[in-house]
């Protein structure tokens, strides 16, 4: 799920400082704090369960912990994203970001110890460099992908059903179909909430949706990992 960009009319107070500098910086800079958090937890739990053998068998045989983490992942990002009053609450915003942070570790976690650690660290790498050329293109680019919203929705939907149908019809090919679409969506919604971050486009994040904005480009990244990560595996069959 992902934030859905609104009218600037209805994104900005004009009696407030929004469009003032020092304030839009102080945004961006309290995103990228909780994002580098984020992160940062997603990290620490994930390396326990790759380098520690107890940890990482213990995984393997409650595996059914994936389903925890991505139901409790989808319950979260539901209530944040579609209850935007929640979402602008402290504390139960922080909490519920805090919770979801941990199911996505343990969603990450999982998949990751089915890999060797080079194949993490090379998809990590990969990663970080695509992140970066995105989050520059989005951020210095003349485009304005913040009105895209309806289209990314649709590519989302798209992915869904494709997943869907991979449960029923076993192709290499249509994982590759998957797994490239599933890259390329969410690269582009990492440049589209990136330029909601930022501001100054068509559309663009209010002021209290500090968390909503932090949760939209920490699930981009995530989603791009995964795929990239799936790739070396398809590659190694």
């Amino acid at each position: 799920m992902q934030a859905w960009g609104r009218t600037e009319n209805e994104d900005i107070d004009f009696d407030t400082d929004w469009d003032d500098e020092p304030t839009r910086r102080h945004f961006i800079s309290k995103v990228c704090s909780i994002l580098a958090l984020e992160l940062a937890v997603t990290a620490v739990i994930t390396s326990v369960f790759i380098f520690n053998e107890d940890a990482k068998f213990w995984l393997y045989d409650h595996i059914y912990i994936f389903i925890v983490g991505a139901v409790g992942a989808a319950i979260i990002s539901f209530v944040l994203f579609c209850y935007r009053s929640v979402a602008r609450t402290v504390p139960i915003n922080y909490i519920l970001l805090i919770a979801f942070t941990l199911f996505q570790s343990i969603i990450v976690s999982c998949i990751c110890i089915f890999y060797s650690t080079d194949k993490i660290f090379y998809a990590l790498g990969i990663t970080i460099a695509v992140c970066v050329g995105l989050a520059l293109f989005a951020i210095f680019a003349p485009c304005d992908f913040t009105g895209c919203g309806p289209y990314l929705c649709v590519l989302m939907i798209v992915l869904v059903l494709l997943g869907l149908l991979m449960f029923f019809i076993k192709s290499k090919i249509l994982v590759w179909i998957y797994v490239g679409l599933g890259l390329l969506l969410f690269s582009l919604y990492l440049v589209y909430d990136i330029q909601l971050m930022v501001g100054k486009r068509r559309n663009q994040y209010s002021e209290d949706d500090y968390i909503i904005a932090a949760l939209s480009i920490y699930i981009d990244v995530i989603h791009i990992f995964i795929y990239i990560l799936t790739i070396f595996g398809l590659l190694d069959n």
